[in-house]
């Protein structure tokens, strides 16, 4: 089905329709898309990202990207706090979508090998000024890598929480800036002039209402791109359904949860 990509409530962003995609795109990312510009899908394990990821290969933009020289990325944020179902969910995503970039923020410990299986580490410290000279503080570090070997892998939040000895809320997220938007900026910045396609959706919220499906981020340094911003909750379980793709599990136990993440 015609689903038109932009909320009316939104910034008004002058839109296209565009060779081999099905529905009108934003002018800004056609034009990328036509310079042969990458494009990193943000994975989460959520049903938004599944979903964006699913309606961008629906639509034909996958086809596009690499029919004008661009590659297709997928890219996974760990913040190190995820639930098992969902660091269990990703191969199933990497099985339907194909193999995902798993990046992190760095916070080394004194003596350790940086951690493995990642395609980028972002460093959390930009020089050996920050922690102790570049490193963990020792009892902060101690305490890590106990909690590190009950969850079983590494947790740049676990780190960071107690090496700045304090706790991300509501009012104060910024366990989200440091533990995702930081890495993500890292790896976009390997890429040729990256579009980021994310799955915000404007009913999730007034604040995301707000924003436009296409913008360029100077934060990102990238264009950043929200395909089912205009989407329903209901239009994004239609899309798993129409390609015969399970959610994340989270969602179909008990009652099921309403969002899934760290």
């Amino acid at each position: 089905p015609t689903v038109e990509p932009v909320n009316p409530r939104s910034k008004p962003v002058e839109m296209t329709t565009f060779a081999g995609i099905r529905v009108p795109i934003p002018v800004m990312i056609a034009e990328q898309i036509e310079a042969g510009a990458d494009l990193a899908v943000s994975l989460s394990g959520g049903k938004d990202s599944t979903a964006t990821a699913l309606y961008l290969e629906e639509i034909g933009v996958y086809e596009a990207i690499r029919a004008h020289g661009g590659e297709v990325c997928r890219v996974f944020a760990d913040t190190g706090w995820e639930l098992p179902e969902t660091y269990a969910y990703l191969p199933v995503l990497a099985e339907r979508f194909g193999a995902i970039d798993r990046v992190a923020l760095h916070v080394p410990i004194r003596g350790e090998d940086p951690p493995p299986g990642y395609a980028y580490l972002h460093p959390v410290w930009k020089s050996a000024a920050g922690g102790d000279e570049g490193y963990m503080r020792g009892d902060g570090a101690a305490f890590a890598r106990i909690i590190e070997a009950r969850l079983g892998h590494y947790s740049p939040l676990v780190r960071l929480i107690l090496e700045w000895r304090k706790m991300p809320g509501a009012a104060r997220r910024w366990c989200t800036e440091w533990t995702k938007a930081e890495p993500v900026k890292g790896y976009l910045g390997a890429l040729a002039s990256p579009v980021n396609a994310i799955g915000v959706r404007a009913e999730e919220s007034s604040a995301r209402a707000a924003q436009p499906c296409a913008e360029w981020s100077d934060d990102y340094d990238a264009y950043v791109w929200r395909p089912i911003h205009a989407l329903t909750k209901a239009d994004v379980i239609d899309l798993h359904l129409r390609h015969g793709m399970s959610p994340n599990p989270l969602y179909l136990q008990g009652h099921g949860a309403g969002r899934v993440g760290c």
